[in-house]
């Protein structure tokens, strides 16, 4: 949606992968700004870091996950973790990953709670800096 509102001019910036707004951004509609990363993207080299533009040690990113509700039985909860790893170790889903511009990391059970939890704390200061939240 926020990609529809800034080709549209409903909104002046928004966040997005690059290779969401890839199709936009090769018919100049859109103009990255900043990668939310410690390094710039292989796929898009003359965009700057959050680092490189502002000075600020910010990192972010996308992540997409598979969850269940909470006490939801361990024999489930394995084979979805056992099923998901599969799909991540595969040589196609990897190749097309790459070449969509997409990275990878696989994070299961506590460590993905612990990456979670970092990503929250990393957007709170992030947010306070710009003067969103107090």
């Amino acid at each position: 949606m926020i990609l529809q509102e800034l080709a549209a001019g409903g909104v002046d910036i928004g966040p997005s992968t690059l290779p969401e707004a890839k199709s936009l951004m090769d018919a100049g509609k859109l103009r990255p700004l900043v990668v939310l990363a410690p390094e710039r993207s292989d796929s898009n080299p003359d965009v700057p870091t959050v680092n490189e533009a502002t000075g600020l040690d910010v990192v972010g990113g996308t992540w997409r996950s598979v969850v269940g509700p909470k006490g939801m039985p361990d024999a489930v909860v394995e084979k979805l973790a056992s099923s998901m790893e599969k799909i991540y170790a595969d040589p196609d889903f990897k190749s097309q990953m790459a070449k969509l511009g997409y990275g990878l990391r696989y994070a299961k059970g506590q460590e993905f709670t612990d990456f979670m939890a970092t990503m929250h704390a990393s957007n709170g200061v992030l947010l306070k800096k710009l003067g969103l939240i107090e």
